[in-house]
């Protein structure tokens, strides 16, 4: 069947939609390996803000690193009845468009900030799962984090006042 013209925008704009309950990567392949639980099946639409049941509409599977060891996960696509928009479901231990978990990630920052440069990481973490990694792609990640976290500091900062307060 030919694809309609206007219906390749959908498969460009995709977004993920970050599942919200913080699990490792065990808990998450028992809890999805008889398919997406209707618990943690998204109840609204990131593109058009619809409060609705999203229609299942498949999955991929997607290896992930970490620093010990790497899994084959599955990840759940749902399709917005009202606006005919695909998301993925993505866990919270990896990124969009990410094979790396963050725990790897967060090395790399660790010795950035140890005073090792990105060639010096890159060769002592040459060894770990999805590796080696080149120094490219740690200044990406640096760059993308150093971006991020300016938007991230407010809540931290609510989030640790909020608990810290007598």
């Amino acid at each position: 069947m030919a694809r309609q013209p206007g219906s390749l925008f959908s498969l460009v704009s995709n977004k993920m939609i970050v599942l919200q309950a913080v699990m490792d990567v065990e808990t998450y392949l028992e809890l999805f390996k008889d398919g997406c639980p209707d618990s943690l099946r998204p109840m609204a639409c990131s593109h058009c803000h619809e409060q609705l049941m999203l229609h299942r509409h498949g999955h991929y599977e997607r290896t992930v690193y970490f620093l010990e060891n790497q899994f084959l996960i599955v990840v759940y696509r749902f399709k917005c009845p009202n606006c005919n928009r695909v998301d993925g479901l993505l866990p919270s231990f990896v990124g969009k468009n990410q094979q790396a978990a963050w725990d790897i990630q967060e090395t790399v920052l660790r010795e950035q900030a140890a005073g090792a440069s990105l060639a010096n990481a890159a060769e002592n973490l040459d060894d770990i799962p999805g590796g080696p990694y080149t120094e490219k792609t740690f200044w990406r990640w640096v760059s993308r984090w150093n971006k991020e976290l300016p938007r991230w500091t407010p809540a931290v900062w609510a989030f640790v006042l909020e608990r810290t307060s007598v």
